[in-house]
């Protein structure tokens, strides 16, 4: 494969190079100049070369000079390209002329507005000049202006870009049909002072403009509807937590009371009884004491810490001695005129009295009871606290 370049005929300026096949050339010189056989078809000479046809009797005879040899028609392609760059850039308007098979390269004249340049001058518009490529097809831009410098010795295509914001207040003027107006500026309420305000009618900064579609009044209730939410969503929030809290605090009562019983049987000698948290002033002296020391004894954690409590109170050995001074630690002899153990029947008496052994109270009478005395029936502990019940109002009131 060669790249060879047809010699001008009849003073033509023009210059084209093309790749063909070795093998087509005829009386080639010294020089490198001789005659090469060119099919007429100038549109299927790339073809005939890749397949590397044999040259035809009938073609036409052209006077070229090679350039240099190539092993592959690639390699002869990229050289081609190499020396027309080269050489010159592409014109597009005559290679639609000249069709597929040739190209041609143009010499451009150098400008220069003084004729008296020298030498020197002239070598350095050759280094500073670079190779461009062909100019693409003209695109055509809404919204810009295309200008063509013709004086120049570079053809290129200049745009001119309007503002950007001319544009898009140009676009919403279409959009409203109505006459360009200048944008509302919006801003936030942390931003907004009296100098401000003093001076929007004088000063017109872009970065602050907004569409006019928009307005601080539409934005102003759903931030007042977000906080409303978020102040709901943490109230919600709260109780939940707080429920949890509860119920984790009951289990570790109740484990709390687990681990001391386990400890008291398994080491009752180091045991120590400490006063149950919460539990109220004893003896009880009204009847709202008393209806507080039953909310207090419904859970059985109270209850139990109660019993265990009053156990170590000193009692006495005996049951009915015990349930003396146990009744005197529970409750007062003011309160005890207001109960018996059964509770009198409203009809048959004449001050109506209430049932001991109804009361969460009678409960841990029991439990302290069975703790101190773990072998007893509590038959004796029981007649002790019917007498002292009956005789709650001859005793000494408090």
């Amino acid at each position: 494969f060669v790249v060879v370049k047809f010699l001008s005929i009849d003073n033509d300026e023009d210059e084209y190079y093309e790749v063909a096949l070795s093998k087509w050339l005829q009386d080639l010189d010294e020089n490198m100049i001789g005659s090469i056989l060119w099919p007429g078809d100038d549109s299927t000479a790339g073809t005939l070369v890749r397949t590397q046809v044999n040259a035809q009797s009938n073609w036409s005879i052209h006077t070229v000079e090679v350039k240099r040899y190539y092993d592959t028609y690639f390699h002869a392609r990229k050289g081609l390209a190499g020396i027309i760059e080269y050489a010159s850039a592409y014109e597009t308007d005559t290679e639609k002329e000249m069709g597929r098979g040739k190209r041609k390269k143009k010499m451009k004249p150098i400008a220069s507005s003084d004729e008296s340049d020298n030498d020197q001058h002239l070598e350095n518009q050759f280094k500073k000049k670079k190779p461009s490529i062909p100019s693409p097809p003209a695109i055509h831009v809404p919204e810009a202006s295309t200008s063509v410098d013709k004086t120049s010795s570079h053809k290129y295509k200049r745009y001119v870009i309007e503002d950007s914001s001319n544009i898009k207040e140009s676009k919403v003027a279409r959009h409203l049909d109505e006459p360009r107006v200048p944008l509302i500026r919006v801003r936030t309420p942390s931003t907004i002072n009296k100098g401000e305000v003093s001076g929007s009618k004088t000063k017109h900064n872009p970065r602050y403009e907004r569409s006019p579609l928009s307005s601080k009044e539409k934005l102003d209730p759903p931030i007042r509807n977000s906080s409303n939410f978020v102040s709901a969503d943490f109230h919600e929030r709260f109780i939940r937590l707080e429920e949890k809290l509860e119920d984790i605090s009951s289990k570790l009562d109740v484990i709390i009371m687990n681990q001391e019983n386990l400890n008291r049987s398994l080491l009752p000698e180091k045991s120590v009884i400490n006063r149950p948290s919460n539990l109220p002033f004893l003896p009880l002296s009204d009847i709202k004491s008393l209806e507080e020391f039953e909310k207090f004894l419904s859970k059985d954690v109270n209850l139990s810490a109660a019993c265990y409590y009053l156990k170590s109170l000193p009692l006495g050995n005996n049951e009915k001695t015990a349930t003396s001074k146990l009744m005197t630690q529970l409750m007062t002899n003011s309160l005890a005129v207001h109960f018996n153990f059964e509770g009198h029947n409203p009809q048959k008496a004449m001050k109506i009295k209430r049932s001991f052994k109804q009361l969460k109270l009678w409960e841990l009478f029991q439990g302290v009871m069975l703790l101190k005395f773990p072998n007893s029936d509590l038959s004796e502990a029981l007649n002790a606290i019917r007498n002292w019940l009956r005789n709650a109002a001859w005793r000494k009131q408090d």
